[in-house]
């Protein structure tokens, strides 16, 4: 395997090489926990509503919290501020797994818990996200973040398929141990990647600007406005079909277990191969181009999935949905990184964290409470159809967003 050319190029820098070490069994260890807690939660309480406290209590520190960390992120050594929040977030996690293991985790305790945890991520996302362009060669870094992404889809498929043996052979209290022990493996990485502090220290702003100014800047730029509108309208309408699999596999399909791995692998494959694509790309050059065609083929599998009675034709719609789905999410990201100043990108990437993170869930709820009253099918092709109008409008005006958005200032 030679390392200087396609995607692996990025893998020549030993400080990318740690990142994705870490990466990998930091976000395979995050799985574990999310499928542990949850069946925790279930045997604890019986109740769906204590589950979706459960998810609030992990996501409320990011949308409360991301100015401040944003401002953290662009004013404070980033390494340090990382080591700071996964040392904590390793911490939390053993002692919640000692808790287990005495039997004194109650429904209230795993809810602190998991906000503890989330309160360390919306800390550590925008840290994570502004240290990105500084793990390899600027002209390396559409590849750095389609990898980053191709790890981040290998997680999500491998954490709870070893979550599973983990809570059947070793009890829940083993799947909180790996949780703290993934943690541990990013902070060994941070402690040996060979950063300068110019990598790690933000430049001094030369514009005034507190909290806010992440968002100031995003509503202030000709590219960057429209591409987060898309992000959020693409989180809103889109991506919460992967939250609401379950009610098509039962309610639709009727199908069991084995009908939903099917589905969850076939958007797992799909993404897999999008991010392995895009890490090829080395040029910024038709990147708006490419991010609106992506996402109008994840609008388009979107609908054709909630349309179809065929699981089997559902499995190849969820193949391209992967694709789609997950190859604008990378687009987007790229864009968003090599069109930032280093000195706002922590704030901005608080920003995107938020709405790239919460709003699917927001999304999800939204079509979920819809489709409780009207049939599951029509919310999620009416969202899937406003997708697919922002991208064919990004498309349209693609010559006009490039000059702002195909650019690269990410070397800081």
């Amino acid at each position: 395997m030679d390392l200087r050319k396609g995607p692996f190029r990025a893998f020549q820098s030993r400080n990318f090489r740690l990142f994705a070490t870490g990466q990998v069994l930091s976000l395979a260890g995050t799985r574990i926990h999310e499928v542990a807690a949850g069946w925790l939660m279930w045997q604890l309480t019986g109740s769906a509503t204590w589950l979706g406290v459960l998810a609030l209590a992990e996501i409320l520190p990011r949308l409360v919290l991301w100015p401040v960390s944003g401002l953290v992120a662009d004013r404070m050594d980033r390494r340090r501020v990382a080591l700071i929040f996964q040392s904590l977030a390793a911490l939390e996690a053993l002692v919640l797994a000692l808790l287990q293991a005495f039997g004194w985790v109650s429904a209230e305790i795993l809810v602190l818990a998991t906000f503890l945890l989330g309160l360390n991520s919306a800390f550590w996302q925008p840290v994570r996200l502004t240290l990105i362009p500084k793990l390899a060669p600027p002209e390396d870094l559409p590849t750095v973040i389609a990898l980053t992404s191709v790890m981040a889809n290998v997680a999500r498929v491998v954490g709870p398929m070893l979550a599973a043996p983990a809570i059947i052979w070793g009890g829940i209290g083993l799947a909180f141990v790996l949780n703290g022990l993934s943690f541990v493996a990013v902070v060994a990485a941070l402690l040996m990647m060979r950063l300068t502090p110019e990598d790690t220290t933000p430049p001094r702003s030369k514009k005034p600007g507190g909290v806010w100014q992440g968002l100031a800047v995003v509503a202030a730029h000709p590219g960057m406005r429209p591409l987060f509108i898309l992000i959020g309208i693409f989180a809103l309408a889109v991506r919460p079909l992967a939250d609401l699999l379950p009610a098509f596999v039962g309610g639709v399909f009727d199908k069991g277990p084995g009908g939903f791995a099917a589905l969850i692998s076939a958007m797992g494959i799909g993404a897999l191969g999008a991010g392995l694509l895009l890490s090829w790309r080395q040029s910024y050059s038709g990147l708006t181009t490419l991010m609106a065609v992506f996402g109008m083929v994840g609008a388009t599998a979107t609908a054709l999935f909630a349309l179809t009675a065929s699981h089997t034709i559902a499995i190849v719609c969820m193949l391209f949905v992967g694709v789609g789905v997950t190859g604008k999410n990378v687009v987007a990201q790229t864009l968003v990184q090599s069109g930032l100043d280093d000195e706002v990108r922590g704030r901005v990437f608080a920003f995107y964290s938020v709405v790239f993170n919460a709003a699917p869930s927001a999304g999800a709820l939204l079509i979920g409470y819809i489709g409780d009253l009207v049939g599951i099918r029509g919310p999620v092709v009416v969202g899937a159809a406003i997708g697919l109008a922002a991208s064919f409008l990004v498309f349209l005006w693609r010559k006009r967003l490039a000059p702002y958005l195909e650019v690269s200032r990410a070397e800081g």
